[in-house]
Order: C-alpha cells, then sequence, then structure tokens
C-alpha cells in the first residue's frame, strides 16, 4: 500500500524501507507528548510519528530526524500535505550529528531492531539502515536521547521485549530510569512481544508497569481490545 491514510492526515510510503505497520502506529499513539512544548523524532521514516506527535499536541515545536536521502524525502512530502507543516521541520542527518541549541520536552524513536551481523541477508542498502543497527546502535540511541532530553523530559520507544530488557540494564549508564513499562501482546492470554518504555532522567519510585493486548482472546479472533481503540480512535479510519 502506497499510501496510508489517517483521521486528520495520510502518508504516502512507496519510497520508504520501513512502511508503516503496528508498532510506529502504536508508539505514536501511547508515547509523552501531549504537554511537551518541543519534541523530537529520531528516525521519522515516513514521518508517521512526527505527524501523530503533532496531531496529538496542537501547539508543540516538532523536529524529525531521518538519516536515510529517500526517506527523509518523502517525509518531507508528508510533513508539507499535513495540517501541520509550520510546526514540523525535517532534518536529513544521522542523530549522532544532530546538533540542538535546546533540549527536547519529549523524545520518540521506533528505531531499528535487527543487529547489523544478523541481518546481512538484507541487502538493500536503506533497508539495512531501516531495519538493523548497523547505523544506530541501542548505545549511540541512548548516549543521543540522553543528550537532547531536558531534564523532566521523556523518551518514549517501542522495542522487541527482549531487546527493551537489555536496554533496561543499558540506560541507567545514560542516565536515564524507567518511568513507564508496557509490555505489549499480539492478543490476551499471549507472551508479550513488543515493548513499549518511557524513560527519563529523573529516577521515579513508583514505575508504572502494566500490560496491553492488541486483539482480544480466542484462534482467528480479529476484534481490537477496548484499550487499543481507545489508544488509537483519533488516528485509525477503521475505528
Amino acid at each position: 500500500m502506497s499510501i496510508f491514510r489517517f483521521k486528520q492526515f495520510e502518508i504516502k510510503q512507496d519510497q520508504c524501507a520501513m512502511k508503516i505497520g503496528t508498532d510506529g502506529v502504536l508508539l505514536g499513539a501511547w508515547a509523552t507528548v501531549a504537554h511537551a512544548p518541543n519534541i523530537l523524532d529520531i528516525g521519522t521514516g515516513t514521518g508517521v510519528l512526527a505527524l501523530m506527535a503533532a496531531q496529538r499536541n496542537p501547539t508543540a515545536q516538532i523536529v524529525a530526524v531521518e538519516i536515510e536521502k529517500q526517506a527523509a524525502e518523502q517525509a518531507q512530502y508528508n510533513i508539507a500535505r499535513s495540517p501541520w507543516t509550520a510546526r514540523v521541520q525535517l532534518q536529513q542527518t544521522a542523530i549522532q550529528d544532530f546538533i540542538s541549541t535546546e533540549p527536547f520536552d519529549a523524545i520518540i524513536s521506533n528505531p531499528p531492531y535487527f543487529e547489523a551481523a544478523a541481518s546481512t541477508t538484507i541487502a538493500n542498502e536503506a533497508r539495512q539502515t531501516a531495519r538493523t543497527t548497523s547505523q544506530l546502535s541501542y548505545t549511540e540511541l541512548l548516549k543521543a536521547a540522553s543528550n537532547l532530553l531536558s531534564d523532566s523530559g521523556v523518551f518514549s520507544l517501542i522495542l522487541p521485549y527482549t531487546v527493551g530488557q537489555q536496554v533496561l540494564l543499558l540506560a541507567p549508564t545514560f542516565h536515564l530510569f524507567p518511568c513507564e513499562i508496557v509490555a505489549v501482546s499480539a492478543r490476551i492470554g499471549k507472551t508479550p512481544n513488543r515493548m513499549l518504555l518511557a524513560l527519563s532522567k529523573q529516577k521515579t519510585p513508583n514505575i508504572i508497569e502494566r500490560q496491553l493486548a492488541i486483539r482480544k482472546a480466542g484462534k482467528g479472533q480479529q476484534d481490537y481490545t477496548a484499550e487499543f481503540v481507545a489508544l488509537h480512535r483519533d488516528f485509525l479510519l477503521a475505528l
């Protein structure tokens, strides 16, 4: 599908190695962005996270960073045709080279998560960049987020569940600590396969830990859970 339509905007994605999927939309609907004056989207891809943040926060200024040229051009196309073009700025650069004079109150990222060494079968360079850690390791991502996040800001990301557990162990090295952890499963009763993770520079005495199932229980059951519907109602046409 070259165009993905949301309720208030649409995404053209034929030039992007990574198309819109459940992970990105789930993060965009869940991330802590509602009251942040300025927001950074690391690895924006199609621009979907930046535009979801713009819809959720009507006053925020948003910077979307993307390293891959074709993806950056397509994200700029999508931003320019959105209702929030005046508030979303795109920069084509590696996050390791990105410089900001001011810290960000919210950072969001749906980062590449296949380990580069285990993904040699992905031959296309753009797909390697989008899908693997070859250009952005978890260490580099956490370092960048820590450097760019304000003292009261929140870094929200989505990861495979086992990777999320590793990132939780690594994050304190960069003075980032969990404030919310959501274990995401494909359906009620299934083992979690994704983790929504919110990190901040402040240690939280009472970390919020909960579970979220995308679909109701039962083999072949296609109905979304009430919580999933509540999160996505403002975005997905089917809800």
